[in-house]
């Protein structure tokens, strides 16, 4: 049994176990996740959740270390194609996020970067700072900081917007890369079967919230963008991404 099944089985456990509505993360599509734990995710999602509101996505970027010597992601592609096997992108881990936007990365750039886990998207952060990995797909707010000062190369956002936090920043989509869209997100849930009134209320009442300026320029800080929307909307978002989910093993690469 392979690992993203397992994880899949314990993220399952730890949302069950939550009484009311909670807000529960989903990474996207963990590159580790079998065909049949989406499947399976599918279905058990479906049966288990009401989707109350799509809070916000985790928003990422492509950075590189400044030796590189590559400003725009057209003249990164070009290096990676020329060194295959050669470069390498630090991930948070096996299976999460950053790790599915590099595997994404090499097959849709027709590149070989290799992959290094960590333990976390802070250790990986400072071995891309001292050029012991040379690429990285990170959430904005862990480098930002960094790109300022002069330390990281940004080259562009994996989302098909611009993340609001580095607006002049191309999406990869806009960069070259026509359709790359990898992100985490945040939402809120409550059990299947909650009366619809109450999640009429919560959703009304979180996106009330959401729309906040100050809730939206503190998130903002931190690499998010607010989205909100109706429970409807939300539906169809998660029902879209699982069914990205299910398809990428099936994919070449």
């Amino acid at each position: 049994m392979k690992a993203g099944t397992n994880n899949f089985r314990s993220l399952l456990k730890q949302a069950l176990s939550f009484a009311l509505a909670f807000a529960i993360w989903f990474s996207p599509i963990p590159a580790g996740l079998t065909k049949e734990a989406w499947h399976l995710f599918a279905i058990f999602a479906a049966a288990i959740f009401a989707v109350i509101l799509n809070s916000f996505p985790l928003l990422n970027i492509l950075v590189v270390h400044p030796s590189l010597g590559v400003r725009s992601l057209d003249e990164f592609i070009k290096l990676a194609r020329e060194k295959p096997g050669q470069l390498s992108y630090g991930s948070a881990g096996v299976g999460g996020t950053s790790h599915f936007t590099g595997e994404l990365f090499n097959v849709m750039a027709g590149t070989k970067l290799v992959h290094v886990p960590y333990a976390g998207t802070a250790q990986a952060a400072t071995d891309l700072l001292g050029g012991r990995v040379q690429v990285m797909f990170s959430p904005v707010s862990t480098v930002l900081q960094f790109v300022a000062e002069g330390k990281l190369i940004a080259l562009a956002s994996t989302t098909l917007r611009r993340a609001s936090a580095a607006p002049e920043l191309p999406t990869m989509s806009e960069a070259g890369l026509t359709g790359f869209d990898t992100s985490g997100w945040f939402g809120l849930l409550a059990p299947a079967g909650t009366d619809r009134e109450i999640i009429d209320r919560l959703a009304a009442a979180s996106s009330e919230a959401a729309k906040s300026p100050d809730v939206v320029a503190t998130m903002a800080r931190q690499g998010f963008d607010m989205v909100g929307g109706s429970p409807e909307e939300f539906a169809a978002f998660i029902r879209d991404d699982l069914a990205n989910g299910s398809a990428w093993p099936a994919r070449p690469g």
